[in-house]
Formats: structure tokens, C-alpha cells, sequence
């Protein structure tokens, strides 16, 4: 077991390495030879749709991540996820006529922004590409809790590759890059990834047994229920996720800004994928499977095979936190160090995204362990109390308070930063599990070295 977390670990770790790399690449490229407003409007808009995903996901991910074990057991009992999926693609729906009638009504800037800037076709790609990305979404949950990931690497390198050819191909033919040139092949590309994928879980599906009389479907009252909390669960982290963050400063801050906002904290990003992929769904997949061990007969024991594990990753996960401070506080200061600066509203904004993600990374792994616990209600409930206090701070900005731009994440991060000293409170509570936070000598040698080499880079590039 620890064997098939270690080796999803390192395909994860490996495929977003490299994806990361690539598409980092491209937008650096991307920024040098277009308007800064052009590339901000990119950004918002495919922040737009990666933001919509969650919201419109009605706890569908976290629900597969809690059950995968039951609908995965036997063909028949597999088949019953089918309907769900039914269902979310219902909610899509729904969500985007709801938006464009609220929208006639109510001039939303988020919505407002997308609709100025696109024509009804490129706004009907935009539309496909959100489903498509959002059933792909999905089905990547359910292909990482299988263990799949070896698979799902190769998708995803050769998917990205074929996209970034494509688009710089357009760009050498035709000598510019416009909206529908980003958005065609993106289109394209996500209807293929997700025809791979549904073929490769359809191979595992009929590796499977026929029935499984163990397994029981809960009901749908359970169901529902499940998905409600899930939902709560999945919307406060919606709203703190930096697809929400770009979305608001694209209304505050404006579009060009956003540009170098986004150019800078995909690096943001980049080390989130790495995180929730190589970490959290592994680990999710890693207790989920020690839960279900037959072998084990008492529930205590289970508990305390799973708490010694989850300590030991946790473990491993702050040293990689501790070493990714040092390393990320030394790439700000050598760039002030050099004067590579905008206006003090980008790199303030910049430093808040770094903050608010070191804030997202101690949820992943904790927020993982809920779930495969089958406590997620407790999550529900910290969550539904983070996100009446969102509502709150924004009818205060609406009526009575009035925040300054470049000021405008600050509360919504504090607001998180007590959501997680909760969740590791009552954590500590309910199973005594107690966390190390000491940093250990080859950590701080590792990411000395790395942040050394970092500043020495960045100075012969950029000032010599």
C-alpha cells in the first residue's frame, strides 16, 4: 500500500513537474509578445472557467474521494456514478443560465468582463471548454484514487504538448495570437483528454467484478446529504482558491495588472498542483485504503494504522513546506534585490498570494484525512462559518466599509488562516494527533543551496 502511495507520488510529482515547466514556458512566451491587457483577459478568463468548475462541482469530487472504495467494488454498483455525473452536468447548466439572467439584471464585474471582451462564438468555446474541463475534472479524481497515475501522466504531458504546438504553430503561420487562437485548440484538447480518460477507467471497469454483495450504496437521503456538506466544503475552497483571487482583482485592479499578477503567482500554482496531486490525492487514496483493509477487524486499530500514517506524511510535508518558505522568500528578496519591480499594488499582491497558498498548502493533507474519516460535516461546519464571515466582509464593502484595491485579499486570508487553526485544533482533539513543526538541519541546508543558486541565476539573466 505504502508502495502504490509512493509511486503515484512520484508520477504525480514528475507529470506536474514537467507540465508545469512547459506551460510555464509558454506563458512566459505569451507575455513577451502580447499586450499585458490581452494576457490579464486570458487569465481571467480561463480563471473564470477553472473557478466555475468548483463552484458547479456540488461536492461530486469530494463524494468520489469518500465512497470511491463502494462504487469501485463491482461493475453494477460502478455504474450507479453514472447518474451523478448526470446530475453535475445539470448543475452546469443551470449555473450558466442563472448567471446570464442574474447578469441582465444585475451587472456582475466578473461576468461583465468575459462578456465586453468576447464574441457569442468565442463565448460558446469558452462555454464547451468549461463542461469538457469540468467532466475531465471529475474523472481525473476518480482515475488518481484508482492508482491510475502513471496513465494519467501521459495524457497529460502529450495533451499539453500537442496544445502549446498548436498555438505557437498558429503563431508562426499567421505572425499574432489572438483569443480564439489560445481557446480553439484548448477546446480541442480537452474533449480528447477526456475521451482518454473515460476510456481508461472503462478498462478498469471491466477488470472488475460483476457484483460485490459487501458493498452497500448508501441512499439517496444519504447521498444528498453527503453532497450538501461536500458542497459547503468545496465552495470555501473555491473561494480561496487563486482562480477567485484573479477573478477579483481582474474588477479592482484591472486587467493589465492582473497580467503580472498572474505571470508571477503561477509559480503559485505550480507548487499547489504539486501539493494536492503528489500529496493530497495520494494520500487520500493511501488512508482510504488502509481503511479498508480485511485483515483488520477492530476500528481502533484501523484508526491508529491510519494516524501513524497520516503523522508520517504530515511530517515529511512540513519540511517540504519549511524548505518551500526559504526558498520562495528568497526569490522576493532577489528580486527587490535587483529592481525588478512594478507598481507596489503587483507586488504586494504577489506576496499575498504567496501567503495566502503557503495558507492552502496546510489544508490539503489535513482536509484529506476528514474526508477519508468520514468526518467531512466537521468540515462543513468550519467552512459554513468561514464562508458566512465571506459574506459578511462583503456586504460590509458593499455598504458600509470601503477596502483599497491592493488591500482587497487581506481579510479573506485571515478569515482562512482561522478556518485551519481550527481544523488542527479539533484534529488534535478527536484523534491526539500531534504534529512536529521542527525544522531539521538538512532542510535548511537543502533550501539554502537551492535559494543561493536561485539569486545567482537571477542575477546573471536579468542584470547581466
Amino acid at each position: 500500500m505504502l508502495y502504490n502511495f509512493f509511486k503515484a507520488m512520484s508520477y504525480n510529482v514528475i507529470n506536474i513537474f514537467l507540465y508545469k515547466i512547459i506551460l510555464q514556458t509558454h506563458q512566459l512566451l505569451l507575455f513577451s509578445i502580447i499586450p499585458s491587457q490581452l494576457f490579464g483577459l486570458i487569465g481571467t478568463l480561463f480563471s473564470s472557467i477553472y473557478f466555475l468548475i468548483s463552484v458547479t462541482n456540488i461536492g461530486f469530487d469530494y463524494f468520489i474521494i469518500t465512497h470511491h472504495n463502494i462504487y469501485t467494488a463491482s461493475q453494477k454498483n460502478f455504474k450507479k456514478l453514472i447518474p451523478l455525473f448526470f446530475a453535475r452536468l445539470v448543475c452546469m447548466i443551470m449555473v450558466i443560465i442563472l448567471l446570464w439572467y442574474i447578469n441582465r439584471h444585475i451587472l456582475l464585474c466578473p461576468v461583465a468582463n468575459i462578456i465586453e471582451h468576447t464574441t457569442p462564438l468565442l463565448l460558446a468555446i469558452i462555454i464547451f471548454i468549461f463542461i469538457s474541463e469540468s467532466i475531465k475534472k471529475s474523472l481525473d479524481v476518480l482515475a488518481q484514487m484508482l492508482f491510475l497515475q502513471k496513465t494519467i501522466s501521459i495524457f497529460d504531458i502529450s495533451t499539453l504538448i500537442i496544445y502549446v504546438s498548436s498555438v505557437w504553430s498558429c503563431y508562426c503561420l499567421f505572425g499574432q495570437i489572438s483569443l480564439l487562437t489560445i481557446f480553439i485548440p484548448m477546446a480541442i484538447i480537452s474533449f480528447a483528454e477526456c475521451c482518454l480518460l473515460a476510456q481508461t477507467i472503462y478498462k478498469f471497469y471491466t477488470r472488475i467484478p460483476v457484483e460485490d454483495s459487501k458493498s452497500i450504496i448508501p441512499s439517496f437521503k444519504e447521498i444528498i446529504g453527503n453532497q450538501i456538506i461536500n458542497y459547503i466544503n468545496q465552495i470555501a475552497k473555491a473561494l480561496f482558491s487563486p482562480n477567485f483571487f484573479i477573478i477579483v482583482l481582474a474588477c479592482y485592479l484591472g486587467l493589465a495588472k492582473v497580467g503580472q499578477i498572474k505571470l508571477f503567482t503561477d509559480i503559485i500554482v505550480l507548487l499547489y498542483m504539486v501539493l494536492n496531486r503528489s500529496f493530497g490525492l495520494p494520500t487520500a487514496a493511501l488512508f482510504s485504503s488502509i481503511a479498508k483493509q480485511t485483515t483488520i477487524d477492530k476500528d481502533q486499530e484501523k484508526i491508529s494504522i491510519s494516524q501513524q500514517t497520516f503523522v508520517r506524511v504530515i511530517t515529511w510535508y512540513t519540511q517540504f513546506l519549511y524548505a518551500l518558505g526559504i526558498t520562495i522568500g528568497s526569490i522576493v528578496i532577489s528580486c527587490l534585490c535587483i529592481n525588478l519591480c512594478f507598481s507596489s499594488a503587483v507586488i504586494f499582491n504577489i506576496i499575498l498570494f504567496i501567503f495566502a497558498g503557503f495558507i492552502e498548502y496546510l489544508v490539503i493533507a489535513y482536509e484529506k484525512w476528514y474526508l477519508t474519516q468520514r468526518k467531512s460535516w466537521i468540515l462543513a461546519i468550519a467552512n459554513g462559518i468561514n464562508l458566512a464571515m465571506y459574506g459578511l466582509l462583503f456586504l460590509c464593502m458593499h455598504f458600509v466599509i470601503h477596502i483599497p484595491a491592493e488591500f482587497i485579499l487581506i481579510p479573506i486570508i485571515l478569515f482562512r488562516l482561522c478556518f485551519i487553526i481550527s481544523i488542527m485544533y479539533i484534529a488534535h482533539r478527536i484523534w491526539g494527533i500531534v504534529i512536529s513543526w521542527r525544522i531539521r538541519m538538512l532542510t535548511i541546508g537543502i533550501s539554502s543551496l537551492v535559494s543561493l543558486m536561485i539569486y545567482i541565476i537571477n542575477y546573471y539573466i536579468l542584470v547581466l
